[in-house]
């Protein structure tokens, strides 16, 4: 009889790498998208 409980063999890990949500924002294209706004609300 042996003092061991539990044994573990063959053990890995797994990651999920989630780019579908992040969406990568250039500074460019925020400062596009605000004179956009700005002109289309001053249009009106």
């Amino acid at each position: 009889m042996t003092d061991t409980i539990i044994t573990v063999e063959n053990l890995g890990k797994k990651y999920r790498i989630r780019h579908e949500r992040e969406r990568y924002t250039a500074l460019r294209d925020v400062i596009a998208d605000k004179a956009k706004n700005l002109f289309r609300r001053n249009g009106r």
